[in-house]
């Protein structure tokens, strides 16, 4: 494979404690990341949730804090922005 064919790979961060949570739900360190390939962002976490966005379509991104008592897994405030939390530490 050539560097544009299989892209940029960023790990999401999944502590340990996250991830015996997220089990149940098929979440492990292969199937959590974002991923930059061809003009689009793929953001994988877990089975369950596997997007690909056109970079021309991406307004903002940034590294965000969300309360806690929202819990892991992806996260909406419903005014457009979509949070992935697999830890609330730091790397």
């Amino acid at each position: 494979m050539t560097t544009h064919t299989k892209g940029h790979r960023f790990q999401i961060l999944i502590t340990q404690f996250s991830r015996l949570l997220m089990i149940p739900f098929g979440v492990t360190r292969s199937r959590v990341y974002a991923q930059v390939q061809d003009g689009q962002l793929r953001v994988r976490f877990g089975p369950m949730f596997d997007e690909r966005i056109p970079l021309d379509s991406i307004e903002t991104a940034e590294v965000s804090r969300w309360p806690r008592w929202a819990g892991v897994e992806p996260r909406t405030n419903f005014r457009g922005a979509v949070g992935l939390v697999g830890s609330y530490g730091e790397w």
